[in-house]
């Protein structure tokens, strides 16, 4: 758990980076440790998305920290 932000969601950002580890574990795995259940990671596929548009929508990943180009 991240301390001092218990309770908050995660910024989109933060949970593609966690989508694109989780389908490397579940893509790149060897047959040996069992079937790659293409389904379930299709399934997680959809409820991040579906998560991500939630996020959006009540204004998180605006990058309120984002820095401003340098002037010439």
């Amino acid at each position: 758990m991240r301390k001092g932000k218990e309770g908050e969601e995660f910024e989109p950002g933060t949970l593609t980076t966690y989508w694109h580890g989780l389908r490397k574990y579940f893509l790149e795995r060897p047959e040996s440790e069992g079937e790659r259940d293409i389904g379930e990671v299709e399934n997680l596929k959809k409820k991040l998305s579906s998560k991500l548009e939630q996020l959006k929508s009540v204004g998180k990943g605006n990058r309120p920290n984002a820095c401003d180009p340098l002037d010439e």
